[in-house]
């Protein structure tokens, strides 16, 4: 249980950019094991799937119909886990783009901010350094 999630989180996973990544990862998950027909009733209870669904799915009064599909029977584990990566594919694609942009402008967006930092730091330290040594003033 804990490996898949886990992996699901490594960076290659959420940064690979494949959809079929999570999915993988999410069909390893341990779900109800008395629940092996689609017609079983199933708990949601110390399930890992719902766990994820209960911190990030948005919609509550959705996510109540289906932990109460699933527990009368009817629903597949796959159809839950399906939902699941929709969420964090919704979730982690943002990040996904944000870094895929940084690496691909090699990060050059940053360095107006980081050369501003360096002038101000070696500033400061000169005016720091200069009295301190007997260096004279500017």
């Amino acid at each position: 249980m804990w490996a898949a999630t886990r992996r699901l989180w490594e960076g290659e996973n959420i940064e690979s950019g494949g959809n079929g990544t999570a999915l993988s990862v999410l069909t390893e998950m341990m779900s109800d094991p008395n629940h092996l027909r689609i017609d079983d009733p199933g708990k949601v209870e110390g399930i890992v799937v719902f766990t994820y669904l209960d911190a990030f799915d948005e919609d509550p009064d959705a996510l109540e119909n289906t932990k109460a599909h699933y527990r009368r029977g009817g629903l597949g584990d796959h159809k839950i886990k399906r939902r699941l990566e929709d969420i964090l594919q919704a979730l982690i694609g943002p990040i996904r783009d944000r870094r895929a942009n940084w690496l691909r402008s090699g990060f050059e967006m940053l360095r107006p901010s980081l050369n501003a930092v360096t002038v101000a730091a070696v500033a400061a330290t000169i005016a720091d350094i200069r009295p301190r040594d007997g260096w004279p003033r500017r």
